[in-house]
């Protein structure tokens, strides 16, 4: 039994469905053309109720203008489609993306309670351009919940910030310099009055 046929009668997520090879996806659109599937040795065609979701962080519609991607299948997948902002769009949603990941990541630790995050570390989630999207937000704190101990504190030292928040960091320091103080040296420079040349 294949994986969609053991997907009968739910839902079936095709994810990264922009990296495809062209056999395989030949293969998935007469799936959903025929709603049937052949066992692998098997001669008879068995018919199944399957819904496809796709996913992927390609531009597909590009893709097909290049013929790297079957026109035919993206038509198919794309009857109703959704478009969803990088992270970096949403900065509301990163806290309580954060704090969710953290308390699933510290039940599947064993960990009696979530740990609690800092306010200078969610600073820095907000400033932060997460080019690797909700997959990195995910490894950071995936990190920092095993570092940080059971039901401690996520500080910045248990989210690599010299990594990852490095220009952040050397940016809000350089911010908190207070600009120099004008000496006796500069006051007297100022000060100075220049003779009138007639």
């Amino acid at each position: 039994e294949g994986l969609i046929e053991r997907a009968d009668g739910g839902t079936l997520l095709l994810d990264e469905v922009g990296e495809l090879p062209g056999d395989v996806q030949v293969m998935f659109l007469r799936v959903i053309e025929e709603r049937k599937v052949r066992p692998v040795g098997g001669g008879k065609p068995r018919p199944i109720s399957v819904r496809f979701v796709a996913a992927t962080n390609r531009a597909l519609g590009a893709d097909v203008a290049q013929s790297h991607f079957r026109a035919d299948l993206y038509y198919r997948l794309s009857a109703c489609s959704f478009a969803i902002p990088p992270l970096r769009e949403r900065l509301d949603e990163i806290v309580p993306f954060a704090e969710a990941f953290a308390a699933r990541l510290a039940r599947r630790a064993g960990h009696e309670r979530r740990p609690e995050i800092s306010e200078e570390v969610l600073s820095l989630f907000r400033s932060y351009a997460w080019p690797g999207n909700v997959r990195e937000l995910w490894n950071v704190i995936e990190r920092a919940v095993h570092l940080c101990g059971r039901g401690g504190l996520i500080t910045v030292d248990h989210v690599d910030a010299t990594r990852l928040f490095a220009p952040l960091l050397a940016r809000r320091a350089m911010d908190s310099i207070p600009p120099p103080s004008p000496g006796p040296e500069s006051q007297r420079h100022n000060t100075l009055k220049l003779p009138v040349v007639r």
